[in-house]
């Protein structure tokens, strides 16, 4: 084994040359070491089993295996300047990192301000410029305080919308001018002392109902308003001035609404109602009296009226006449009681019924008086004339006696015979105790029944008969077919009809016939099952009965016993899809047809579960531990007879 020893502080030639000896020993696969000779020279390297290089000039080297020496590429890893920037740092350089303050963004002119995470930026919003003194702030002003100091404008608010300028001014060395854009507001977040200010548009508060003008301790000295002003209560009454030469007051409330003036001293209310004023208005001009103005105590639907100069009061219903009674007079066209006095007051008038003849009835005449007419013999009738003509009592055309046909029976329904005479009849009788009406046979277009329609016994009677059936049945929702008072019966519920209480029992030569043909898309026809969804479902899913939740889940051909999709046990396909913990409807067995969902078919091959859930395909699972089970056959390419097998394969 040979060594090469170098010597301490080598020169850079020196250390190209040991290099250079590395490199070829490397090449010659030579066993040799270098070992350290001094306190200063290179550390011990084994080449008795490894290689050293071949290296890049001025690339770190690193151990590439425990004998093996290699360089690290500089376009990965730091070349000897960038290693030599680690020189002089005294803890961890992440660590420093983290502390110091990230990038600070801004562009000329922008103010600096934190941006709510401890970090200073800069605003295309908030803008100073050294030239004029102006700040500018180009979106909205919530709240805050701007100091400034002088007499020029300080603050600018550029509002885009409106395309303006909002801002405050100093005017002198006292006054404050706030100034904004037309539609902008100007918002004081609590309250606003103001001494000598001057409004130049709205003064309008920020929510409504919200606010006061002055407070119960500093309350305006006045409020004036300028011609034609008004004061408004919501927006739905107000006070107004007339307008021109008018100079009333008038006070306006909406429909329905009162005007109530309280006194301060007794608490009593002089109520003004708007209810019984016409919708043109009216005028209450009330005297220059020199005593007092009282409306007095008023009771509600009477009829007031002057009880002194100037009080009114109510007059009593027991003597005067009520608000209805006095509505009697609309419509009268004069004097009362002259109308009254022109009426006849002798016997036989509409107005005096004393002295009149015995039993006579009354009709009125062309003129409208009263006419009495005599009453007919027995067994006429009073008969009509016509419209414009005197009624009479007159016998009917045809009348007389009923004809008698041997001897009457109680309760038998009198029949008229073909000679004009009426005769009872033994298989027609009526009982007036039970109402019931009793024959052999009715023949009638239509029979309504009220509560029930019911046989005279208990089997007694059928519905139709051989040769003569009814054409059609219709029950109502819910109906029931009861047979021998409960013991079997046939309910319906919407879309369903259950059978309870027996067996339904198919006879020789009888079947259940299912459609061999679904019309369209998204039909069946078979035996199913309601029950729970497991997952958000579609039709024509193919699902398992899970056992873990009793709820339907999407099935599949790679899972094992009892994993999530368990092909083996009892497998369905849906008809009436739910989501996750509803109701859905499961195909057991028959024929369904899905055309979005099944792939396309060949005709009388066999059907299995999928490896991909949900899914049926024609394909035989090929993947190692998987489920093999048939579900059924094509019946067409979009429609497939649904019947799983009870056994099932597993792929080795």
């Amino acid at each position: 084994m040979s060594y090469i020893s170098p010597q301490p502080e080598q020169s850079s030639d020196e250390e190209t040359d040991l290099l250079t000896a590395l490199s070829n020993l490397a090449v010659s696969g030579a066993s040799q070491a270098i070992r350290k000779s001094s306190a200063t020279g290179f550390a011990n390297v084994d080449l008795s089993s490894g290689t050293v290089g071949p290296g890049t000039t001025n690339e770190i080297a690193y151990f590439d295996s425990a004998t093996t020496i290699k360089s690290l590429t500089t376009a990965t890893y730091p070349s000897l300047t960038e290693l030599s920037y680690v020189k002089g740092v005294t803890s961890a350089i992440q660590t420093q990192l983290n502390t110091k303050q990230a990038s600070i963004t801004g562009l000329d002119t922008q103010v600096l301000f934190f941006d709510g995470a401890n970090t200073p930026a800069g605003d295309a919003g908030l803008t100073y410029n050294k030239t004029t003194n102006y700040l500018t702030v180009s979106s909205t002003v919530e709240s805050g305080y701007i100091l400034s100091k002088g007499a020029a404008p300080f603050v600018d608010l550029y509002d885009t919308d409106v395309n303006d300028f909002a801002g405050l001014e100093m005017r002198g060395a006292t006054a404050l001018r706030i100034y904004a854009p037309t539609g902008a507001k100007i918002r004081m977040m609590n309250n606003l002392d103001l001494q000598g200010v001057c409004v130049s548009s709205h003064f309008i508060p920020e929510t409504d109902d919200s606010y006061d003008i002055g407070s119960s301790t500093k309350a305006w000295s006045g409020l004036f308003l300028g011609p034609d002003e008004v004061i408004h209560f919501n927006n739905i009454s107000y006070i107004s001035q007339g307008v021109g030469a008018d100079n009333s007051l008038y006070l306006t409330p909406p429909s329905g609404y009162n005007v109530i003036i309280t006194d301060p001293t007794s608490g009593i209310d002089a109520i003004l109602s708007t209810a019984s004023l016409a919708t043109s208005g009216k005028t209450f001009t009330f005297p220059n009296l020199t005593g007092t103005f009282a409306l007095g105590t008023g009771t509600i639907n009477e009829i007031a009226y002057w009880a002194g100069a100037n009080t009114l009061g109510t007059l009593a219903v027991a003597t005067y006449p009520s608000l209805t009674e006095l509505s009697y007079v609309k419509g009268v066209t004069s004097a009362i009681q002259t109308q009254l006095n022109a009426r006849a007051t002798t016997a036989g008038a509409l107005t005096q019924f004393i002295g009149n003849g015995n039993w006579k009835v009354f009709y009125s005449d062309g003129s409208g008086d009263i006419i009495e007419l005599a009453l007919g013999a027995d067994g006429t009738f009073l008969k009509s004339n016509g419209a414009t003509s005197a009624p009479t009592f007159a016998t009917p055309a045809g009348s007389g006696d009923v004809t008698k046909v041997g001897t009457p029976v109680n309760n038998q329904v009198g029949i008229w015979t073909g000679d004009g005479t009426l005769e009872g009849d033994a298989a027609l009788t009526f009982d007036t105790t039970t109402d019931i009406l009793t024959t052999v046979l009715i023949t009638a277009n239509t029979i309504t029944a009220n509560t029930g329609f019911v046989p005279g016994a208990d089997d007694g009677a059928y519905l139709g008969q051989a040769g003569t059936a009814f054409s059609d049945l219709f029950l109502a929702s819910g109906a029931v077919i009861n047979f021998n008072s409960g013991n079997m019966t046939l309910t319906h519920t919407a879309g369903a009809l259950t059978l309870a209480g027996g067996t339904l029992t198919l006879a020789e030569n009888a079947s259940v016939a299912l459609d061999p043909a679904g019309s369209a898309d998204g039909k069946y026809t078979g035996t199913t099952v309601t029950g729970t969804s497991g997952y958000t479902q579609a039709f024509g899913d193919c699902v398992y009965l899970d056992p873990t939740d009793s709820r339907w889940e999407a099935c599949d051909a790679n899972a094992a016993a009892g994993a999530d999709g368990d092909s083996r046990g009892i497998v369905g396909i849906v008809v009436v899809a739910g989501t996750d913990g509803n109701s859905c409807t499961i195909l057991l067995s028959g024929i369904i047809r899905a055309d979005a969902k099944f792939p396309t078919f060949t005709v009388n091959n066999p059907i299995y579960v999928s490896e991909t859930a949900g899914v049926v395909t024609q394909t035989q699972p090929a993947t190692t531990d998987n489920v093999i089970r048939i579900c059924g056959f094509a019946l067409t390419a979009d429609e497939m007879y649904w019947n799983p097998e009870n056994d099932y394969i597993t792929r080795v």
